[in-house]
């Protein structure tokens, strides 16, 4: 499957084309390396148009942190995806859920068109936030899709399996900062 035969089914067809490559139809080293030029590639959008301000000189910097981060948090996300589905019962498949998860990232490509409107005054900045808004809607629901159609769970189970890591981040934090405040309370 080419990149722009596989760009288009995903942004056309997605949920058939997910189903097709969780189930083998297409090569997978092929595929994560796709996957990986898009992370790299979104990331790269997301450096160019963060309101952070750099200078020319620090663009490639800031472009080269966002592609690094960018990384990193593709891999991680698809690591405590892959642990949250074994709570549940469903085995490995990395490298499904990595590229899956990456092409749900594709509709960020279209960031360029909403940065369009910005300087158009404010009508044109709140057509950029709809834009946006638009694009993380169809980001979330494509990477939805690539859990329940890598681990073939339902729809229940993938809410679960998405959010339950959020709900336990927010409890180990209150866990430990709790321990503190009493420890702290004890010493004093």
């Amino acid at each position: 499957m080419s990149f722009l035969t596989l760009f288009y089914n995903i942004l056309l067809n997605p949920s058939e084309t997910m189903l097709d490559i969780s189930d083998g139809a297409a090569s997978k080293d092929r595929l994560l390396g796709y996957a990986t030029l898009i992370v790299l590639v979104v990331s790269a959008l997301g450096g160019i148009y963060s309101p952070f301000n750099a200078t020319a000189a620090g663009l490639p910097f800031k472009i080269l942190l966002a592609g690094i981060s960018g990384l990193l948090c593709w891999v991680f996300t698809g690591t405590v995806i892959a642990t949250t589905a074994y709570v549940f019962g469903k085995n490995g498949r990395p490298q499904t859920i990595l590229s899956l998860t990456a092409l749900a990232t594709m509709p960020w490509l279209f960031l360029p068109v909403a940065m369009l409107f910005k300087p158009l005054g404010s009508v044109g900045y709140g057509v950029a936030i709809i834009i946006s808004l638009g694009l993380w809607a169809w980001s979330t629901i494509l990477f939805l899709m690539a859990v329940k159609h890598t681990y073939h769970l339902t729809l229940e189970r993938v809410l679960l399996a998405t959010s339950l890591p959020i709900l336990m981040t927010f409890l180990g934090i209150a866990w430990v900062s709790g321990f503190f405040i009493n420890l702290f309370k004890f010493l004093s």
